[in-house]
């Protein structure tokens, strides 16, 4: 699809099985933008956590 230059968007939860065939991925929470980019940048934006999780990511004291 990428070599096609098609855009394909999918919605779900599985990013173990999202992660390898995406490029980039978008974090919506409640219809609003909070956070893009490739997987590996997102894991540590706060903001993509808690829309994902429900929750506030765990801060080592």
């Amino acid at each position: 699809i990428a070599a096609e230059a098609v855009s394909l968007m999918i919605v779900d939860e599985q990013l173990d099985v999202l992660g390898p065939l995406c490029d980039r991925f978008l974090v919506l929470q409640r219809g609003h933008l909070v956070a893009s980019g490739a997987l590996e940048d997102l894991t540590g934006n706060h903001a993509a956590i808690q829309a994902f999780t429900g929750s506030s990511p765990k801060v080592a004291a």
